[in-house]
């Protein structure tokens, strides 16, 4: 492995000082790391003190029992708690994320003990035990413990979800020496998104020997066990370094390599990697009704360091009333610029305001199914829904969605969360989310540990009005297989279903960004 990765970098590398040191790429010294877990105990201790009580006097009802007053043998006891069936979504929630389970990490006693059991129960053969406790120890192992973790990608029981949650804790981890089992992993893993995941995580290293394996991913013709993300991901890893020489590699020409798609990741990589976008950036919108001044004009916005287009109508519906809005997502082609011009075309001609968002791969790699194991794509889209609201005077109690493609997963995932928000929505993809409580989320519907509070209702879904959209001559086995499963769902219960099936017209093709297709869409989401 360290053979191939010189003779990689040999083909990126001008000469010897472009070599730079990773910010994150530090010697662990065993003094030093416990020195630095007592002080950051003790700056929490000072800061969250007050904070941790209040947490504390908090009471948690299970089985009219109160946990904080329950006896603690164990330092493992809240984990306990997590992975226990019978833990409510509120005792989860506070456990994973609520100050009172942190404030317990700090301690010379504690920590040691936890970290210990963590690392056992991520050897677990189940996989929600494994998941809960990936979420856990990614938020409070360190880096050291990266070591352990990794041993246990070494055993061969492992199944690919097991595997996928593990890669996903080293990268969290960000230790550099956790770089040599992760490429291992990548070189035999035959799973197309655990080599997708690797990539994601080798980028969160900080560990510049990762750009020879980005730059091989890119220029490699061999696509044999890769997806259609693969590429766009090793774009985005060398972005996520962080690094002078990822940033001077993002400079390089890969033309040859790559399509009008992949150029556009580059562009946006390019961005995030120079620090060109602040992630505190808030832009204004110019209100309905209102000639925006020149600086405003551009239909490019930021929030947060997400991307969106926005165009709002000059002229009001009538004097009370305000705009609705249509929000169209972009699938992983980054065409978003040609979907913006189709949604805003729809848009005017039903006086509406039109909402493009961008997730970029940097900060959602998964967005289309809300990214769950990271920053949320629906709290995201939720908030720049909010801010254009107030900005722009529009009416955003009910929206009408629109995405294809990856984005067509996220406008199913998002409608099946939020029916209530959903006026009409519209979707394109070939991968549908199944209506089996006994798949977890996203494949199915069932429970996820990423999210406690997620609780789908298959029947509030089927009675929202959302319609997939599909070629003439498209034919799948699988998405008529999952199409299948729906109609028999609303048949058994007796329902009438508005989960529609539509298909475009004969000479709609692969591109949706052309008069036919966009006439089907709005005809539907606007008649």
């Amino acid at each position: 492995a360290e053979k191939e990765i010189a003779e990689l970098l040999e083909k990126i590398e001008e000469s010897d000082k472009h070599k730079v040191k990773s910010p994150f790429k530090i010697e662990l010294d065993e003094e030093a790391v416990k020195k630095a877990q007592e002080e950051l105990a003790k700056k929490n201790e000072d800061e969250n003190f007050e904070k941790v009580e209040e947490e504390k006097a908090k009471p948690i009802e299970q089985e009219g029992t109160r946990l904080n007053e329950q006896p603690r043998e164990s330092e493992l006891a809240y984990l306990e708690i997590i992975s226990s069936e019978k833990a409510t979504p509120a005792q989860v929630a506070r456990y994973l994320y609520g100050s009172a389970f942190k404030s317990h990490l700090q301690g010379d006693s504690v920590y040691p003990n936890l970290a210990k059991e963590l690392i056992q129960k991520l050897t677990s053969e189940n996989l929600g035990d494994v998941i809960r406790a990936g979420i856990i120890a990614r938020k409070f192992l360190m880096q050291n413990d990266a070591e352990q973790v990794a041993k246990i990608l070494q055993r061969k029981d492992l199944t690919v979800e097991m595997r996928y949650t593990i890669v996903d804790l080293l990268g969290k981890l960000r230790n550099p020496r956790a770089f040599k089992v992760l490429y291992l992993e990548f070189q035999k893993a035959v799973n197309p998104k655990l080599r997708d995941k690797v990539i994601e995580a080798l980028g969160s290293l900080g560990d510049n020997r990762a750009i020879a394996v980005f730059y091989n991913v890119i220029t490699s013709k061999n696509t044999r066990l890769d997806t259609p993300y693969t590429r766009y991901y090793a774009i985005a890893g060398i972005a996520r370094l962080g690094t002078a020489q990822a940033k001077k590699t993002l400079e390089y020409d890969f033309d040859i390599f790559i399509g009008r798609s992949a150029a556009r990741h580059f562009q946006i990589a390019r961005e995030y990697v120079g620090a060109w976008v602040d992630p505190d950036r808030i832009d204004p919108v110019p209100p309905a009704g209102v000639e925006p001044p020149s600086h405003l004009k551009s239909p490019e916005f930021y929030y947060k360091g997400t991307r969106f287009l926005i165009k709002i109508p000059l002229k009001k519906d009538s004097v009370t009333r305000k705009p609705r809005l249509l929000v169209c997502i972009p699938g992983l082609d980054y065409n978003y610029e040609e979907m913006h011009g189709m949604c805003s075309a729809m848009a005017e001609k039903v006086k509406m305001a039109a909402l493009t968002v961008v997730f970029d791969l940097e900060t959602f790699p998964r967005y289309w199914s809300l990214n769950l194991d990271g920053l949320r794509s629906d709290k995201r889209l939720l908030e720049i829904i909010n801010h254009v609201t107030r900005q722009g005077g529009l009416d955003s109690r009910e929206i009408y969605l629109y995405g294809d493609y990856e984005g067509g997963e996220f406008v199913q995932a998002f409608a099946m969360n939020y029916p209530e928000k959903i006026g009409r929505a519209a979707f394109i993809t070939n991968k549908i989310i199944k209506p089996d409580p006994n798949l977890m989320f996203p494949i199915g519907i069932g429970a996820t540990p990423y999210d406690p509070y997620m609780n789908i209702d298959i029947v509030r879904f089927i009675k929202t009005n959302i319609a997939y959209f599909k070629p003439k001559n498209f034919k799948d086995k699988n998405v008529d297989a999952v199409l299948e499963e729906y109609r028999k769902v609303y048949e058994n219960l007796g329902i009438t279903s508005r989960f529609l099936v539509r298909t475009f017209p004969e000479n709609v093709g692969e591109n949706f960004y052309n008069s036919k297709a966009s006439e089907a869409i709005a005809q539907y989401l606007f008649n």
